[in-house]
């Protein structure tokens, strides 16, 4: 138990590592460009994607993120699942976003 806890305090620890690198970075461009400085907003990478996996369907994808296994045509165009909707290649990439506009594209029908 107290090897993941260093693990996690060592993560934690990268990550405050980087975000002060990021807004020391972001900082110095907002000061050249005039504009008031402001931190940058840092979002796990774990929480904003999904990886398909080998039997996933655009129908069940669609019902997972969708909640309508019907929009599987908004989610196959917004995030850009190829054109074929009976190959669905495992290691694909569904963000946040791509869900996002998909939502979108079925408010518009």
């Amino acid at each position: 138990m107290g090897g993941s806890m260093g693990k996690d305090q060592s993560q934690e620890a990268q990550e405050s590592s980087q975000k002060e690198a990021l807004n020391s970075t972001l900082n110095a461009v907002q000061e050249s460009a005039g504009i008031e400085p402001k931190e940058a907003i840092h979002i796990p990478r774990d929480n904003n994607w999904f990886r398909v996996h080998e039997g996933d369907t655009l129908w069940s994808l669609s019902e997972k993120h969708l909640g309508d296994p019907t929009q599987w045509r908004e989610l196959q165009s917004a995030c850009n699942l190829g054109s074929d909707p009976l190959v669905l290649l495992p290691g694909s990439q569904i963000t946040e976003a791509c869900v996002a506009r998909a939502r979108k594209m079925s408010r518009r029908k």
